[in-house]
């Protein structure tokens, strides 16, 4: 494997770890949020227009294009100096 071909799959393991990492995150403050609020999947889910299951599915990490989608447009919104978590609450 040449050297350019190695960074690429080092660089490309890298991202799929943090994203990874920040699934889990993500997972963990959905349902920390959730138990917060004291909702079941389902009555959290009808806030969303999504069923309980698409919930659980958050809960447990198994969205990850959901998760790969809301990490983009975090990113580049702190591109222009705007944060997610603003517009969330």
């Amino acid at each position: 494997m040449s050297n350019a071909a190695m960074i690429k799959h080092k660089t490309s393991k890298s991202q799929d770890n943090n994203n990874s990492e920040e699934g889990a995150k993500l997972s963990q403050a959905v349902k920390q949020m959730r138990a917060d609020l004291g909702l079941t999947q389902d009555e959290f889910g009808e806030i969303f227009d999504v069923k309980g299951r698409t919930v659980s599915r958050w809960e447990n990490g198994e969205a990850p294009d959901f998760f790969k989608k809301l990490s983009a447009l975090r990113d580049n919104l702190k591109k222009i100096g705007k944060n997610l978590e603003d517009y969330l609450i």
